[in-house]
């Protein structure tokens, strides 16, 4: 029996090194990461862009370089698993498994140069490995050893030579003619993303010239993330976002009717929770509630890994560029760089930077997102590496892809709902605003018209009784059409004042609905809400009835003994406006004409579970009656109601009543247990019985 080995051809080079990498700074990141595998102290990324359809491009590292017979029994060799016979405290800091990430060279270049040098030699040896169309495709590639490539005056030239060791990538007539300025700025920003540089203790530095005035100076590639454009941010490491918490974070607001068109909140830096709450579905399509750890152990085939979950996500205030200068000046949104990206790094590179799309969610600002999170367990020996080639995806058949869905996924919910959150918080303050404004406007206008009150009725005094006439109807009109035009009717609450802890009830449950309502409440009995300063209640509340506006009723038995609450009834019955009628100690088949006994309500009193469906019914009545556009649920209202119910336990009883005009107290009778009749004696009010007994010690009913 024979056994067949397996060879490579040119061919099969030409297919891994183009289709592996699916862009530029991909396929750089990925020759950086061998250097920095390489023991390299330090990464020197050069690129000459002069000439886009010429450039050259090296990758330089000061690790510990390679032999002839390094190169042929490992780097030659592709697919080998660089962490096989390495003791476990070197294998873990390993970034590379596959033994394909040296073919990114060429994605870049069907041409390059290994120059490599070892502590052991006294100078460096260069080896090229070409795929160009000259070479057949069933040959066997072979790296063919050439004359050290570099000029002493050349970047790096004499670096390899005086130094101990150290390997450098080269690559010429690179054509990047479609690489514009925009990927030029990105470039930085895209290497950096490809390693948490925040925890290696290597160095990453890069120079590019685009220009012929450039200099060749080298900078460190570091991340540029927007922080401080985040409106809340979830990490496992508060210490590193502790600066960043509770500072003022802007949003623009374009629908704000002010000068500034700002809205302003706190930026928030919690910690990621232990336990993270999350929604999946399970084998049948059915949604689930799951709890799941952020560390802990997995297990696979019988097998337990240690797994835990670090870093950071968080969600920007505005994906616009323009207005994120607001909060950071180095936000940068393009298309070749989007923030919205849910990176994952395993050993600290990246392994895939479009994560979101793994969640399945659809929420409104679930393109705010931005994070950073390792799980090392993504890359253990003993399983599958379930990164694909390209280091950009991952093979989502595994529990462990499984696993961090479910805890990204519980996080992001929780950010997009605080996101939401801020956004209502925005229409609130946008409505109260533009109230504030309108009520300004108001104020000025009723400033001016009394203003020039006394010099109108020196003119008007002058004129014949029936131009007075004309004018007053004139001016009414005008005003009852202004007010009119107000999108949103005023709320005037119609109370005894011993029932005013019932209409501060309902005004803290309006207000909690709706708190851009404030401006719009007219109780008489609350300061906040009462008459301005320079009325008089009657003048003012002649005024009200002139406006668009919706009477809320509070009745009781002492209501009928007020002359103003009967005013103000027979007023809204007069002037045709919608009411609603609550009841506190009486029925609604007591309420007198010309309000509508019929039209049901509420009552306020020992409300129980059917009272409070009611009241949550006739509240969203209101708020849609008076033009507020939000919808509420029957259970969301009545949830508001009982926790204010709370708030007002002690206020919320029925006053006690003193008998004037309509609900007379009436005695029963001492001996025959009936109720006694009225009756006049000479002008004198009496209460008599037919059993004869008169009104004495007597208990009323």
């Amino acid at each position: 029996m024979k056994n067949i080995d397996f060879s490579m051809t040119y061919l099969a080079l030409k297919m891994f090194g183009k289709q592996l990498y699916a862009n530029i700074s991909a396929a750089i990141a990925e020759l950086v990461a061998n250097g920095l595998d390489a023991k390299a102290e330090n990464v020197y990324i050069y690129m000459d862009i002069r000439d886009r359809n010429s450039a050259t491009i090296a990758i330089y590292d000061d690790g510990e370089g390679m032999n002839e017979e390094t190169l042929e029994s490992n780097y030659a060799v592709v697919g080998r698993n660089k962490r096989e016979n390495l003791n476990p405290e070197e294998a873990v800091k390993i970034m590379g498994r596959k033994g394909i990430g040296k073919l990114a060279a060429l994605y870049l270049s069907n041409q390059y140069y290994i120059i490599t040098k070892t502590a052991f030699m006294n100078v460096p040896r260069a080896w090229m490995l070409e795929i160009s169309k000259e070479q057949k495709d069933d040959k066997k590639p072979q790296l063919i050893e050439v004359a050290y490539p570099l000029q002493m005056e050349d970047v790096f030239g004499k670096d390899l030579i005086e130094s101990k060791k150290g390997t450098i990538i080269l690559l010429k007539n690179v054509k990047i003619s479609n690489f514009g300025e925009a990927a030029e700025d990105a470039l930085e920003h895209k290497l950096a993303n490809y390693f948490l540089t925040t925890n290696l203790s290597q160095n990453i530095k890069l120079c590019i010239l685009k220009k012929d005035s450039d200099e060749v100076k080298f900078k460190p590639v570091t991340k540029s993330i927007a922080h401080k454009n985040m409106a809340i941010i979830y990490t496992t490491d508060e210490t590193k976002f502790a600066d960043l918490n509770n500072e003022t974070i802007y949003f623009r607001d374009k629908s704000l009717n002010t000068k500034e068109q700002t809205y302003q909140t706190k930026r928030e830096v919690l910690p990621i929770p232990k336990l993270i709450d999350t929604t999946l579905k399970d084998e049948t399509g059915k949604s689930q509630k799951f709890s799941k750890s952020i560390s802990g152990e997995i297990e696979i085939d019988d097998k337990k890994y240690q797994y835990v979950l670090e870093g950071w996500i968080g969600i920007h205030s505005t994906i616009e560029q323009s207005d994120a200068k607001l909060n950071c000046e180095n936000f940068k949104k393009n298309m070749h760089y989007n923030p919205n990206q849910l990176r994952i790094y395993v050993r600290n590179k990246l392994a895939t930077s479009s994560f979101l799309n793994y969640l399945g969610m659809t929420a409104t600002f679930i393109n705010y997102i931005e994070g950073e999170i390792s799980f090392d367990v993504l890359d253990v020996e003993g399983l599958e590496d379930i990164a694909t080639a390209g280091r950009d995806n991952f093979s989502v058949q595994d529990e462990r892809v499984q696993l961090l869905i479910a805890l990204c996924k519980g996080i992001v919910s929780k950010l997009v709902a605080k996101r939401q959150k801020i956004a209502d918080d925005m229409k609130t303050h946008r409505q109260l605003m533009e109230d504030l404004a309108k009520e300004e406007e108001r104020r000025e206008i009723k400033s001016r018209f009394k203003k020039g009150a006394i010099k109108s009725k020196e003119v008007l005094d002058n004129l014949p009784i029936e131009h007075q006439q004309a004018f007053e109807d004139d001016f009414f009109q005008f005003t009852r059409a202004a007010n009119i035009s107000n999108p949103t009717k005023r709320i005037l609450i119609s109370h005894k004042k011993d029932c005013e802890n019932f209409g501060n009830f309902l005004i803290d449950i309006l207000l909690k609905m709706c708190p851009e309502l404030r401006p719009n409440i007219i109780f008489t009995s609350n300061s906040d809400f009462g008459v301005p300063a320079g009325y008089d209640i009657c003048s003012y509340l002649n005024e009200c009835f002139r406006e668009d506006i919706h009477v809320i009723f509070l009745f009781s038995r002492s209501y009928y003994d007020s002359n103003i609450c009967l005013a103000e009834a027979g007023a809204a019955w007069g002037t045709n406006r919608t009411y609603t009628n609550f009841v506190i100690d009486m029925g609604f088949g007591d309420i007198s004409e010309p309000i509508n006994k019929g039209q049901k309500g509420s009552f306020l009193l020992n409300m129980d579970e059917e009272a409070r469906k009611d009241l949550s019914k006739e509240l969203i009545r209101i708020v849609k009656i008076v033009g507020i556009e939000k919808d509420f649920t029957v259970d969301e209202v009545i949830d508001i109601i009982s926790e204010k119910m709370i708030d007002h336990e002690e206020q919320l009883v029925a006053p006690k009543y003193r008998p004037y005009r309509k609900f007379q107290a009436v005695p029963v009778c001492k001996s025959c247990k009936h109720p006694m009749n009225i009756g006049f004696d000479q002008e004198e009010l009496k209460y008599t019985c037919d059993c004869g007994c008169e009104f004495i010690n007597s208990k009323i009913i």
